[in-house]
């Protein structure tokens, strides 16, 4: 589970617990009260989320309309994380409830899963460390192991969500693959209801020139 999703989860207990029952879609309604009354159920349970998990843009639309429940030292260290990752924060950053200490790969290691994550996020700059990305990862698909055929491809792979394809050229070993962020489809099912074909700005293809040599990874991004 997300780290987003236990804090909607938490949220819903929350609100079904206030005295009376409030709107989240409307919290321009709430008085100050209302969210007095949400931090004092919350209190305890506040620090125990791994907030430095939540990418920004999922913390901003989901958890910053409530930042009058933190702590105001908490909520600063969390905004500080975001515009600077690496400035230690007042407060301990809690251990990933999941690392990448163990991936099923026979390609990349947990560090080249770190920057493909750090990518996504369009970290070009400091990127994410093996303990710090806030991602998990599942192998759909090995050639290898799964055959090469197309057919094999799209049954393992359809309908799963964002996906990571990498593949090692056997002629010098070099690592190459991409990003996609929309989920794979069936043969000619990738058009929106009207007809027109699905398009996005956030996928990538990269490559590492040498699987030993973190330093040699190159991103290419589309441009719309």
């Amino acid at each position: 589970m997300e780290e987003i999703e236990i804090w909607e989860f938490v949220l819903k207990w929350a609100l079904a617990r206030m005295s009376t029952q409030h709107n989240v879609d409307n919290l321009s309604q709430w008085t100050s009260s209302n969210f007095e009354e949400l931090e004092k159920i919350l209190h305890d349970l506040i620090p125990h989320i791994r907030w430095f998990q939540i990418p920004s843009k999922l913390f901003w639309r989901k958890v910053n309309p409530f930042k009058s429940i933190f702590p105001k030292q908490l909520y600063e260290d969390i905004m500080g994380y975001y515009c600077d990752p690496d400035t230690p924060p007042t407060n301990a950053i809690l251990p990933l409830r999941r690392n990448l200490s163990n991936i099923d790969s026979v390609l990349i290691e947990r560090d080249h899963l770190s920057i493909i994550a750090s990518w996504i996020d369009k970290k070009e700059e400091s990127f994410y460390n093996t303990r710090s990305t806030p991602y998990s990862f599942t192998l759909l698909y090995r050639a290898s192991r799964d055959g090469f055929e197309a057919a094999k491809f799209h049954e393992l792979c359809d309908n799963k969500g964002s996906t990571i394809m990498i593949s090692k050229l056997k002629e010098n070993g070099k690592l190459i693959g991409g990003y996609n962020p929309l989920s794979l489809h069936p043969y000619n099912s990738y058009t929106n209801s009207n007809g027109s074909w699905q398009s996005t700005s956030d996928s990538f293809l990269f490559s590492f020139t040498k699987k030993e040599e973190i330093n040699s990874a190159y991103i290419t991004r589309v441009n719309l």
